[in-house]
């Protein structure tokens, strides 16, 4: 789910770019570290900013992103499916996945609005 949005602007390739963060949460036992995140379709690409988070058990942590969305196509109402690369506290590297929509989310407005989609 996205937790928050930076700065955005369209490039010359018609794709909307957002900046922001991804809120997740460790419900597991132990420390992890979530070593990466992306997700691609036709019409979202979401990369981290290269930056690892350690993420205490029980607690949530902020996973800073970039977000494009192609402008000119409709977003799709499936959910993307969203791959952290998560490092566990034995040293296991493990990816998770989990889905994420975009119609109706916090993402959309601003993508909206620079897209023109309304």
């Amino acid at each position: 789910m996205p937790a928050a949005m930076g700065g955005s602007g369209v490039n010359s390739g018609g794709r909307a770019r957002l900046e922001g963060s991804l809120a997740v949460v460790n419900a597991g036992p132990s420390p992890v570290t979530v070593r990466s995140v992306q997700a691609d379709s036709p019409t979202v690409v979401v990369r981290d900013l290269g930056r690892t988070r350690l993420i205490r058990p029980g607690g949530t942590g902020g996973i800073d992103v970039v977000v494009q969305f192609r402008c000119g196509e409709a977003p799709t109402v499936e959910p993307l499916s969203v791959r952290f690369s998560v490092e566990t506290a034995d040293g296991q590297v493990r990816e998770v996945r989990y889905p994420i929509v975009i119609v109706g989310s916090l993402w959309l407005d601003p993508i909206s609005t620079m897209c023109d989609l309304r």
